[in-house]
């Protein structure tokens, strides 16, 4: 069994030892997880209703896994929202899918979402099958969709459609 929820400054030790975990991961694109310590990235976007951190933890009380929920603030935008910097530490499909499955949940909840875009690691097959079972549907890969310290990445960005949204509307 794997509860999710969101993750808070509380969480920081367990956040930043599973970070330097992705990190040494050869295809993951983001080489920080915010600006300051733990503590003050994950309480300041926590005030924020449009940005989440979700952390997936054992039965234990381990966190085992990460992903990050952000919504467009733009008006013409806000029905958007993007999943990324997704992560786990076990090799298991059940973290990952419990983690996916919650943050689909807490995007259906932010109401006018129409779509969520989630973007992966190239080379995580294991992601790209659990977020088809989902439910996500692969796009064009599209070229520098990630920018980071002056440099551009190409992952691949699958979207979810949230309460029966068509594809091009």
């Amino acid at each position: 069994m794997v509860n999710v929820r969101r993750l808070t400054g509380k969480d920081a030790q367990g956040y930043h030892a599973l970070w330097q975990d992705a990190r040494r991961r050869p295809a993951f694109p983001f080489e920080a997880a915010g600006d300051g310590p733990p503590e003050a990235w994950l309480d300041g976007p926590a005030a924020d209703p449009d940005y989440f951190v979700l952390g997936a933890f054992a039965e234990v009380g381990e966190l085992v896994g990460l992903a990050s929920l952000v919504r467009r603030t733009h008006p013409r935008w806000r029905h958007r929202a993007t999943l990324h910097q997704i992560h786990t530490a076990r090799d298991s499909a059940e973290d990952l899918t419990a983690l996916l499955t919650a943050a689909v949940a807490v995007a259906e909840g932010l109401g006018g979402l129409r779509h969520v875009e989630l973007v992966a690691d190239r080379d995580d097959a294991r992601l790209l099958e659990v977020a088809r079972l989902v439910g996500f549907e692969r796009c064009e890969d599209l070229p520098g969709v990630v920018q980071f310290d002056s440099r551009a990445y190409d992952p691949p960005v699958m979207v979810l459609r949230l309460g029966g949204a068509a594809v091009g509307r």
